[in-house]
Protein backbone atom coordinates (compact mmCIF):
# COMPACT_ATOMS: atom_id res chain seq x y z
CA UNK A 1 0.00 0.00 0.00
CA UNK A 2 1.08 3.52 -0.68
CA UNK A 3 2.56 4.91 2.52
CA UNK A 4 1.18 8.50 1.60
CA UNK A 5 -2.28 6.57 1.33
CA UNK A 6 -1.92 4.81 4.51
CA UNK A 7 -0.87 7.83 6.81
CA UNK A 8 -3.19 9.65 5.08
CA UNK A 9 -6.32 6.77 6.38
CA UNK A 10 -4.62 7.24 9.71
CA UNK A 11 -4.72 10.51 10.17
CA UNK A 12 -8.58 10.58 9.22
CA UNK A 13 -9.88 7.30 10.09
CA UNK A 14 -12.37 8.61 12.58
CA UNK A 15 -14.31 10.88 10.17
CA UNK A 16 -14.48 8.57 7.03
CA UNK A 17 -15.52 5.45 5.87
CA UNK A 18 -12.49 3.85 4.95
CA UNK A 19 -12.83 0.58 2.68
CA UNK A 20 -10.65 -1.37 0.66
CA UNK A 21 -12.20 -3.26 -2.84
CA UNK A 22 -10.81 -4.98 -4.64
CA UNK A 23 -9.15 -4.36 -7.84
CA UNK A 24 -7.24 -6.63 -10.17
CA UNK A 25 -4.98 -5.56 -12.64
CA UNK A 26 -4.52 -9.12 -13.91
CA UNK A 27 -7.66 -11.08 -13.58
CA UNK A 28 -6.42 -14.57 -15.43
CA UNK A 29 -3.15 -16.07 -15.02
CA UNK A 30 -0.47 -15.04 -17.41
CA UNK A 31 2.28 -17.07 -18.44
CA UNK A 32 5.11 -16.81 -15.99
CA UNK A 33 7.69 -14.26 -17.27
CA UNK A 34 10.52 -12.20 -16.71
CA UNK A 35 10.66 -9.11 -14.91
CA UNK A 36 10.01 -6.32 -17.77
CA UNK A 37 11.88 -3.12 -18.22
CA UNK A 38 8.53 -1.00 -17.68
CA UNK A 39 8.26 -2.69 -14.31
CA UNK A 40 11.85 -2.03 -13.28
CA UNK A 41 10.81 1.71 -14.78
CA UNK A 42 7.47 1.60 -12.35
CA UNK A 43 9.49 0.45 -9.30
CA UNK A 44 12.27 3.02 -9.25
CA UNK A 45 9.45 5.57 -9.76
CA UNK A 46 7.83 4.47 -7.11
CA UNK A 47 10.75 4.40 -4.52
CA UNK A 48 11.49 8.03 -5.84
CA UNK A 49 7.74 8.88 -4.60
CA UNK A 50 7.42 7.07 -1.10
CA UNK A 51 11.06 7.96 0.00
CA UNK A 52 9.41 6.01 3.37
CA UNK A 53 8.66 2.53 1.53
CA UNK A 54 11.00 0.33 0.56
CA UNK A 55 11.06 -0.81 -3.15
CA UNK A 56 13.86 -3.13 -4.20
CA UNK A 57 13.91 -3.92 -7.52
CA UNK A 58 12.57 -7.40 -8.59
CA UNK A 59 15.22 -10.84 -8.66
CA UNK A 60 15.54 -11.33 -11.79
CA UNK A 61 16.54 -14.96 -11.39
CA UNK A 62 12.78 -15.16 -10.44
CA UNK A 63 10.06 -14.96 -12.09
CA UNK A 64 6.99 -11.92 -12.33
CA UNK A 65 3.75 -12.64 -10.47
CA UNK A 66 1.22 -14.30 -13.18
CA UNK A 67 -2.14 -12.83 -11.43
CA UNK A 68 -3.20 -10.72 -8.75
CA UNK A 69 -6.35 -12.79 -8.22
CA UNK A 70 -5.24 -14.83 -5.33
CA UNK A 71 -3.48 -11.97 -3.45
CA UNK A 72 -6.69 -10.13 -3.44
CA UNK A 73 -8.52 -13.55 -2.48
CA UNK A 74 -6.01 -14.09 0.24
CA UNK A 75 -6.49 -10.10 1.44
CA UNK A 76 -10.39 -11.44 1.57
CA UNK A 77 -9.08 -14.49 3.75
CA UNK A 78 -6.83 -12.44 6.04
CA UNK A 79 -9.98 -10.32 7.00
CA UNK A 80 -12.16 -13.24 7.84
CA UNK A 81 -9.99 -13.57 10.69
CA UNK A 82 -10.41 -10.23 12.08
CA UNK A 83 -9.53 -5.99 10.49
CA UNK A 84 -6.07 -6.48 12.32
CA UNK A 85 -5.16 -9.26 10.52
CA UNK A 86 -6.28 -8.02 7.19
CA UNK A 87 -4.35 -4.83 8.05
CA UNK A 88 -1.08 -6.80 8.89
CA UNK A 89 -1.44 -9.10 6.26
CA UNK A 90 -2.30 -6.63 3.65
CA UNK A 91 0.95 -4.51 4.66
CA UNK A 92 2.62 -7.87 4.17
CA UNK A 93 1.60 -8.65 0.72
CA UNK A 94 3.19 -5.44 -0.31
CA UNK A 95 6.27 -5.85 1.01
CA UNK A 96 6.28 -9.36 -0.33
CA UNK A 97 6.00 -7.98 -3.91
CA UNK A 98 8.02 -4.95 -3.76
CA UNK A 99 10.61 -5.76 -1.17
CA UNK A 100 11.55 -9.42 -1.13
CA UNK A 101 10.33 -10.20 -4.63
CA UNK A 102 8.16 -13.41 -3.72
CA UNK A 103 5.78 -14.85 -5.85
CA UNK A 104 1.94 -13.45 -4.26
CA UNK A 105 0.03 -15.48 -7.21
CA UNK A 106 1.72 -18.43 -5.71
CA UNK A 107 -1.27 -20.40 -3.29
CA UNK A 108 1.95 -21.67 -0.72
CA UNK A 109 3.49 -18.36 -0.72
CA UNK A 110 0.04 -16.71 0.46
CA UNK A 111 0.01 -18.97 3.26
CA UNK A 112 3.14 -19.11 4.29
CA UNK A 113 2.60 -14.71 4.87
CA UNK A 114 -0.65 -16.03 6.90
CA UNK A 115 1.45 -17.77 8.78
CA UNK A 116 4.45 -15.49 9.45
CA UNK A 117 1.85 -12.75 10.48
CA UNK A 118 0.41 -15.19 12.88
CA UNK A 119 -3.15 -15.91 11.13
CA UNK A 120 -4.37 -19.30 11.85
CA UNK A 121 -2.95 -21.27 8.58
CA UNK A 122 -4.92 -23.97 8.58
CA UNK A 123 -8.21 -21.66 8.56
CA UNK A 124 -6.50 -19.52 6.19
CA UNK A 125 -5.40 -22.23 3.58
CA UNK A 126 -9.00 -23.55 3.84
CA UNK A 127 -10.63 -20.09 3.23
CA UNK A 128 -8.84 -19.62 0.42
CA UNK A 129 -9.06 -23.01 -1.45
CA UNK A 130 -12.86 -22.94 -1.12
CA UNK A 131 -12.89 -20.02 -3.52
CA UNK A 132 -15.71 -18.39 -1.82
CA UNK A 133 -13.77 -15.01 -1.29
CA UNK A 134 -13.19 -15.14 -5.22
CA UNK A 135 -16.37 -14.27 -6.23
CA UNK A 136 -16.51 -11.45 -3.35
CA UNK A 137 -13.37 -10.07 -5.03
CA UNK A 138 -14.62 -10.62 -8.84
CA UNK A 139 -18.10 -8.96 -7.37
CA UNK A 140 -16.08 -6.09 -6.33
CA UNK A 141 -14.19 -6.05 -9.54
CA UNK A 142 -17.02 -5.98 -11.63
CA UNK A 143 -18.93 -2.91 -9.40
CA UNK A 144 -15.74 -0.65 -10.00
CA UNK A 145 -15.60 -1.71 -14.19
CA UNK A 146 -19.27 -0.80 -13.33
CA UNK A 147 -19.39 2.46 -12.34
CA UNK A 148 -15.73 3.91 -13.50
CA UNK A 149 -15.50 1.80 -16.87
CA UNK A 150 -11.69 2.34 -18.29
CA UNK A 151 -11.04 5.01 -16.00
CA UNK A 152 -10.51 2.24 -13.76
CA UNK A 153 -6.69 1.27 -14.62
CA UNK A 154 -4.33 1.02 -11.96
CA UNK A 155 -3.94 0.59 -8.16
CA UNK A 156 -4.02 2.18 -5.90
CA UNK A 157 -7.59 3.26 -7.30
CA UNK A 158 -8.67 5.34 -4.68
CA UNK A 159 -12.81 6.66 -4.82
CA UNK A 160 -12.83 9.45 -1.94
CA UNK A 161 -17.40 10.22 -1.26
CA UNK A 162 -18.21 8.82 -4.39
CA UNK A 163 -16.06 11.44 -6.49
CA UNK A 164 -13.99 10.48 -9.60
CA UNK A 165 -11.08 7.95 -8.74
CA UNK A 166 -7.49 9.01 -7.74
CA UNK A 167 -5.31 6.54 -9.87
CA UNK A 168 -2.26 5.60 -9.03
CA UNK A 169 -0.33 6.76 -5.69
CA UNK A 170 -0.94 10.27 -5.15
CA UNK A 171 0.67 13.24 -3.18
CA UNK A 172 -0.50 13.45 0.15
CA UNK A 173 -1.38 16.79 -0.17
CA UNK A 174 -4.14 15.44 -3.15
CA UNK A 175 -5.74 12.68 -1.05
CA UNK A 176 -6.14 15.84 2.18
CA UNK A 177 -7.37 18.18 0.04
CA UNK A 178 -10.06 16.15 -1.30
CA UNK A 179 -10.92 14.62 2.43
CA UNK A 180 -11.09 17.69 4.11
CA UNK A 181 -13.43 19.60 1.55
CA UNK A 182 -15.49 16.75 2.15
CA UNK A 183 -15.49 17.22 5.48
CA UNK A 184 -16.08 20.72 5.55
CA UNK A 185 -18.94 20.15 3.33
CA UNK A 186 -20.43 17.90 6.13
CA UNK A 187 -19.64 20.17 8.53
CA UNK A 188 -21.13 23.21 6.59
CA UNK A 189 -24.35 20.88 5.21
CA UNK A 190 -24.93 19.64 9.14
CA UNK A 191 -27.88 21.16 10.83
CA UNK A 192 -26.87 23.95 13.70
CA UNK A 193 -27.99 23.38 17.48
Amino acid sequence: MSVRLDKICNKYRDQIDLQWKSYALLIGRTEAKSITPHSRTSRLAASRAEPEASFSPWDEAKLYISSSLPALEAAKCARIQGEAAFQGYHAALFRALFVQSRDISDPETLVHLAGEQGLDENKFRADLESGAQKIVVMSEHLELISEYGKTASGVPLVIIDGRDPIIGAGPSQLYGRVIERILEKRTASSPRQ
